[in-house]
């Protein structure tokens, strides 16, 4: 009996050892978890008190910042002008426009001035300021919200409305898919944006893009005759069917003496067919015309250049205030280190210990 009780008992203490090891690494675990959270709210704490009592200081600081901003944004030497204009370019000559744009800034970072003074046909002191361009599309969220429900109205696919979101069609959207594009420029003077008028979107010396306009208007014309030809013909077979029900119905009221009859019954039901499809026709047709009318200008303006550029929103207006906080900060923080190794000279400084 001994020896079957000892084996027992041994596996018992085993078995209690190693419950106690497993409860210390849960407690250490916890404990460690405590220790780091504890030290991040001790961190946060700190930081609190640390605005609280510096807090003047620094609005202080971040005054003086912005009051750097706008004195270097009202300074006539170091001011920064920009200006604006808004293009509808045709024939997929956003490609080209920001190329284009792409080369003149390329002049400007390498200060090729009489280069970039013969493209944009100004004189070479204006094109000397003029600091770089920008691109960029302009886009209302409502209207692609618009256009992407009509996209998967389109595809007639119910799973692909789940699949496909709004935020992925948004993201999927490339620089073409587009239709209006604004402009920037940015001149230490204002009177140079004026100068730049219409030559930066000038693509009429382009033999190839002058032929693809003259293609694509050409069938858009034909389009047009075609939907005009075939809406009189319906206005005439209208007119041509009036015209026999009224004889219908003068034949069977000199007949039967009864009140005038539009026509047969099966004659009634093909009319409203005949009034959608002329509608979808009309609808057609003012969308025909909407595209001639678009395109022909190869990029329609729909706001120029203005003749005078304005100050340029303080791009790095936000750049400057946290310039200064962070320095009014780092200033705060080197003052209380110098206080404390103040206090630690007056007590006799640190010494090393004897080692061994």
């Amino acid at each position: 009996m001994s020896e079957e009780t000892t084996p027992k008992r041994e596996e018992e203490v085993d078995l209690a050892q190693l419950f106690k090891i497993i409860g210390n690494a849960i407690r250490s675990l916890f404990v460690f978890i405590y220790s780091i959270l504890y030290n991040i709210y001790a961190f946060i704490i700190l930081c609190l008190l640390f605005l609280k009592s510096n807090i003047l200081y620094l609005i202080i600081a971040v005054g003086i910042g912005y009051g750097i901003s706008h004195i270097k944004d009202s300074s006539s030497t170091l001011a920064t002008y920009e200006g604006t204009a808004i293009l509808q370019p045709n024939f997929q000559l956003e490609f080209q426009l920001q190329s284009r744009i792409e080369d003149f800034n390329q002049l400007i970072s390498v200060a090729d001035t009489l280069k970039l003074s013969q493209e944009l046909k100004i004189p070479l002191d204006k094109a000397s300021t003029l600091q770089g361009f920008e691109i960029e599309p302009i886009f209302s969220v409502n209207k692609l919200r618009f256009d992407y429900y009509n996209y998967i109205y389109e595809q007639k696919d119910t799973t692909l409305y789940k699949k496909f979101t709004f935020d992925m069609y948004r993201e999927d959207l490339r620089f073409e898919d587009y239709t209006d594009y604004e402009i920037k420029v940015f001149s230490t003077d204002k009177n140079a944006i004026g100068l730049l008028g219409n030559t930066l979107w000038n693509f009429e010396d382009s033999e190839n893009l002058q032929n693809r306009k003259l293609r694509e208007l050409e069938v858009f014309q034909n389009q047009k005759m075609l939907l005009e030809r075939t809406l009189k013909s319906i206005d005439s077979t209208r007119t041509t069917q009036r015209q026999v029900m009224l004889k219908e119905a003068e034949r069977t009221n000199n007949a039967s003496n009864t009140s005038i009859d539009l026509g047969s019954r099966q004659t009634y039901k093909e009319e409203p067919k005949i009034y959608e499809y002329e509608n979808i026709l009309r609808e057609e047709l003012v969308t025909t015309i909407t595209n001639i009318e678009s395109r022909k200008n190869l990029v329609n303006v729909l706001k120029s250049f203005p003749e005078s550029g304005k100050i340029a929103s303080g791009t790095d207006r936000q750049y400057y205030m946290l310039f200064a906080l962070f320095l009014a900060i780092f200033i705060l923080l080197a003052i209380k280190l110098w206080k404390h190794l103040a206090s630690f000279e007056s007590e006799g400084g640190v010494k090393f210990k004897k080692i061994g």
